[in-house]
């Protein structure tokens, strides 16, 4: 099975998981009896293709593995440690990279590319790893526009943690979008789609 993206290149990926699954039991009690389970992974599919950067972050023993075992496939590795000595990094053929500051807030930077092209940078805090900002350029026309989204104002809604306030710019313009309810997963009729009568009554 193939994905868009090495559909797109024509290219074999060097390797390809499909419904990947890790699960841990929960056991409490005595008798330690099965209470349920956490799904660390649960159905992952994705592929590693030739050319491609693995990202770790954190390099503990695990991180080490994936590293070598990417380094085993001719993948580019790097990774995000504080913790770890430059010579250890080099020693196990990992690059370190740091992190940037986005409003006075530390942030992993990710290159996102598309199957047709295009580019979308997003930043991660650091701490809570929730997109912060994202940068990307469109050619609108005839010309390539930057539009950089900045997410702030992140509550909780549903289970996920949603921005409540977007700040748009996009060369010399700029908007600004607060977000007063969420809903998720609600329920939609037919009427929900239908376009809204010419004014006039036309």
């Amino acid at each position: 099975m193939r994905t868009a993206a090495t559909e797109a290149t024509g290219s074999t990926p060097l390797l390809e998981v499909r419904g990947l699954k890790k699960h841990f039991p929960i056991r409490a009690g005595l008798l330690s009896l099965l209470q349920g389970y956490i799904r660390a992974v649960d159905g992952v599919t994705f592929e590693l293709e030739h050319g491609k950067t693995l990202g770790i972050v954190g390099i503990g023993r695990i991180g080490a593995i994936a590293a070598s075992r990417a380094q085993g496939l001719k993948m580019k590795t790097i990774a995000y440690d504080p913790f770890l000595p430059k010579e250890i990094a080099d020693k196990i053929g990992v690059e370190l990279v740091d992190t940037e500051l986005v409003d006075s807030t530390n942030a992993y930077k990710l290159k996102v590319t598309m199957p047709s092209g295009d580019v979308t940078y997003y930043y991660l805090d650091a701490a809570t790893y929730l997109p912060i900002r994202t940068e990307t350029t469109r050619e609108i026309q005839g010309k390539n526009l930057t539009i950089v989204s900045t997410m702030r104002d992140y509550r909780p809604e549903g289970g996920l943690m949603m921005p409540h306030a977007v700040d748009v710019s996009q060369g010399m313009g700029s908007q600004s979008f607060t977000i007063e309810k969420v809903e998720i997963n609600p329920a939609l009729t037919v009427a929900d789609f239908r376009m809204p009568p010419k004014p006039g009554g036309e």
